[in-house]
Parts: structure tokens; C-alpha cells; sequence
């Protein structure tokens, strides 16, 4: 059985629940545009990032921080591509660390893993994700509550 297998069986018989932050709130000041919406294919960039966490067995809900102008599109593209573990799409702040603050603020109360991924890197694959969080299972005690490095 691999790693990744034991947490998910770990999860379901410990109730762990992961929240994944997609932080999507930039300006894009080098594309011109804003690459979050830009097509690849028949798609907007943030529908192949989302529906990857949608698809991981270790992801049970989704939070996407994006800018004011974005929230009705962000929710648009959710309905549209069936992301049914999207509890919120907030507004981000003028920082990508103010955005993931934003966002981490939403999660789930019974949330004890928090996963913060850029919502314009469409390539994440349910592999990284899966192996990240049966990674982050693995520590047992973090000093004074704070992860710097696995």
C-alpha cells in the first residue's frame, strides 16, 4: 500500500480534512491581461487548476481568493465545470501574501490541513497534491505551531 494510499484510509477513519486555497487575486502586470481567464484549449487557465483539486481524493474543499472584478466569472467557471468543493471565492489582497491570508481566513473550522496553490499554474497534477498532503500527515509535531520546510 503507498503512502498515499494509508492517508487516504487514515482520512477517512481520522475525519482529517484538507482545505486548498487557490490564490488567483493578481494584477498579471507582464501578460497584459489577466492570465486566470486567458484560454488554453476550450478552457480558462483556473478551470484545469480547479478541477484538478476538485479531482483529488485528499482536497475536500476549495477556497479561490481572486480580485473584486473576478468574483462573478471565478463563480461562473465553477458552476460551469462542475467545482462542487468550491465553499467560497473571496477578494484577495494587494499582495499574493495578503491573498493567501484572505483566503486561509475561509477555510473550514475542521480543516487541519491547508494547501495554498497559484491558481495560474494549471499543471499541478492530483499526484503532487495527493503525495503533498500524505507528506504533511506524516509530521507529528510542529514546533510552536509553525511548518517552515518538510
Amino acid at each position: 500500500m503507498s503512502v498515499i494510499d494509508k492517508f487516504i484510509k487514515y482520512r477517512k477513519n481520522k475525519d482529517t480534512f484538507c482545505s486548498a486555497v487557490i490564490v488567483a487575486a493578481g494584477n498579471s502586470q507582464r501578460m497584459g491581461k489577466d492570465k486566470i481567464l486567458m484560454p488554453i484549449k476550450d478552457k480558462p487557465v483556473i478551470a484545469y487548476t480547479l478541477e484538478t483539486f476538485q479531482n483529488s481524493d485528499c482536497i475536500d474543499e476549495i477556497i479561490v481568493v481572486t480580485k473584486l472584478d473576478n468574483l462573478v466569472a471565478i463563480s461562473d467557471i465553477c458552476n460551469k465545470y462542475g467545482i462542487t468543493k468550491t465553499s467560497k471565492v473571496v477578494c484577495g489582497g494587494k499582495s499574493r501574501a495578503e491573498s493567501s491570508l484572505a483566503g486561509v481566513q475561509y477555510v473550514s473550522e475542521d480543516a487541519s490541513l491547508i494547501a495554498i496553490h497559484d491558481g495560474a499554474r494549471p499543471f499541478v497534477t492530483e499526484s503532487v497534491i495527493d503525495r503533498t498532503a500524505a507528506a504533511l500527515s506524516q509530521i507529528k509535531d510542529v514546533p510552536d505551531g509553525k511548518l517552515t520546510s518538510l
